[in-house]
């Protein structure tokens, strides 16, 4: 993602909390701007600006919007996320290889004072990497589990209350699962 595209998740008014009964449509919102600048709904950007619609500090240390946009630092914001996608590979890699060499099960974590970014990283747990040489050019393929419950701080997880923003919802269908639905809706099959 580009850092001036940043700016544009700034200008939701993110830096201010969003009532409950807005979430769930302000989640929409988010979706449809990551669709629209051909990001994956499943980016960590875009996690990281759900959290901090659901109330999730560190998300908001991470993410830092403010509600002035000449104040905003996309260039933070940026940094903080890219260690998400760098580090995850990266600890995969050399653990995989230490056990690959039968040196032992050699263990990475990722040192930092900054507390948000130590919490949030805790939340993307990676899986598997691989990487391919293609025509000159390098590529990672990175499967990643996402605590998304702790990850939405503050979302509804009760399926006997409706959000109240959303009286369409179907019995038994709690927000949580409402959202986690629409993170892996098609855009294309969208009007």
């Amino acid at each position: 993602m580009e850092w001036s595209n940043y700016h544009t998740a700034n200008a939701l008014g993110l830096a201010n909390p969003v009532a409950r009964a807005d979430r769930l449509q302000m989640a929409h919102t988010i979706l449809a701007l990551a669709d629209s600048l051909s990001i994956t709904r499943q980016h960590s950007t875009v996690l990281l600006t759900l959290a901090c619609l659901y109330g999730n500090v560190a998300a908001r240390k991470v993410m830092k919007f403010r509600a002035d946009p000449c104040s905003f630092r996309a260039e933070n914001a940026l940094a903080d996320i890219m260690v998400i996608s760098r580090f995850i590979p990266l600890k995969l890699q050399v653990e995989q290889e230490t056990r690959d060499r039968g040196i032992g099960f050699m263990r990475l974590c990722f040192l930092t004072d900054d507390s948000g970014l130590t919490e949030v990283l805790s939340c993307f747990k990676g899986q598997k990497v691989r990487s391919t040489e293609k025509d000159g050019s390098h590529e990672t393929m990175l499967n990643v589990k996402v605590e998304l419950a702790t990850l939405l701080t503050e979302i509804n997880m009760d399926k006997d209350t409706p959000s109240p923003a959303d009286s369409t919802q179907e019995t038994g269908q709690c927000e949580f699962d409402r959202l986690s639905a629409m993170l892996f809706e098609d855009a294309k099959d969208k009007p």
